[in-house]
């Protein structure tokens, strides 16, 4: 019924985002005040709003901690799509941004695991970028996957950033995926990115 109903209405829900910040923010206030109130007929309801919303701001504006972006990050063009996706995630979401770069060891020269010239290179850039940042860079016996998906438990991480190759549909199938075992296993959503061709 919602999409008979809305399906019509699209062109005018996207107008919507023409509308300049403030008003749209007063009006976003002022819906959901009488939204809260007029669940219970409470004032209590409204002043918990208005205390959370508060709160919210003043994390936000003295630069508290919020709950972090996750990115895993290669030196692919995948990864560099991933990373840049990130970043800009970790800025309109106002997020910390967690970069993960993770090798298992098992090969003596892991192309995807970045060498200490990259890494510079990453960390200059992120320092650059104004973002409140982290580098997860270190061996572990575990897939990748299965590191992403554990420091997103661990950080309570509100996003997953990785990207993806594109493969036939039989490689698929044969090899399997990282990027889709962090699908499956992840709390939290993912998104996943490709690089342009």
């Amino acid at each position: 019924m919602l999409l008979v109903l809305n399906l019509p209405l699209a062109g005018l829900w996207a107008k919507l985002f023409l509308i300049p910040r403030p008003y749209l923010y007063a009006g976003i206030l002022m819906f959901a005040s009488l939204g809260a109130y007029a669940a219970n007929g409470s004032p209590f309801d409204l002043w918990l709003l208005l205390v959370l919303g508060a709160l919210g701001f003043a994390m936000r504006r003295y630069g508290l901690p919020v709950v972090p972006l996750i990115v895993g990050f290669v030196p692919t063009k995948e990864g560099r799509a991933a990373l840049d996706t990130a970043m800009d995630e970790a800025v309109k979401r106002g997020s910390r941004l967690v970069v993960v770069n993770t090798s298992t060891g098992a090969a003596s020269a892991d192309t995807r695991y970045v060498d200490d010239d990259q890494l510079a290179a990453l960390t200059a850039e992120l320092d650059g970028s104004g973002l409140d940042d982290e580098i997860t860079h270190n061996v572990q016996r575990k897939d990748r996957s299965d590191v992403l998906v554990d420091i997103a438990e661990e950080t309570n991480a509100e996003l997953i950033v990785i990207g993806l190759r594109r493969r036939t549909p039989v490689g698929k199938l044969i090899l399997g995926s990282q990027a889709q075992r962090v699908l499956l296993d992840a709390n939290c959503p993912v998104l996943a990115v490709k690089a342009p061709r």
